[in-house]
């Protein structure tokens, strides 16, 4: 599997490793989640991680520590890379050429998910004044600005000072 999985999917698994809830796992139940979030089936991530033919994949995935992994990883997914990709496209179809249902309905889920990742100070969108509502796109639109930086890394040599 390490062979064919792409740099992207390497980086999951790194960030997929420092997930707590992978050290309560055994060695086949980590290669099992492992195969699971790169994309394999559960039959096919059973037979990766080296469980006995006679192990279905329900077996593995009653285990509570292996639900906790997989939720885990889905949220970790969920936290980076998903996160800003779904943002990406929800202010491409915020632009002019987007037909005005669709521009409303993607202003509506954004609005909403910014309310859902916010604070939890704020209050319910249909509750908020048009200022309100300006300040949570606005929030949402630098989220995705800020993906789009280069990271820099300041190498000046402290001297001291």
């Amino acid at each position: 599997m390490a062979n064919r999985i792409g740099k992207r999917t390497k980086t999951n698994l790194a960030v997929l490793r420092r997930e707590p809830a992978m050290a309560a796992l055994t060695e086949q139940q980590r290669l099992f989640v492992e195969a699971l979030i790169v994309g394999k089936n559960s039959q096919q991530a059973v037979e990766y991680a080296n469980y006995d033919k006679t192990v279905h994949p329900s077996q593995v995935m009653a285990s509570e520590a292996v639900q906790k992994a997989i939720q885990a990883a889905c949220n970790a997914q969920l936290r980076g890379e998903l996160r800003v990709k779904a943002l990406q496209t929800m202010e491409a179809l915020l632009g002019e050429k987007t037909p005005a249902a669709t521009r409303f309905q993607a202003a509506k889920f954004v609005l909403e998910q910014g309310q859902a990742g916010g604070a939890g100070d704020e209050k319910p969108l249909s509750e908020m004044t048009e200022d309100e509502l300006m300040a949570v796109i606005e929030r949402a639109q630098a989220t995705v600005a800020e993906a789009h930086k280069p990271r820099i890394i300041d190498i000046t040599p402290d001297n001291g000072a």
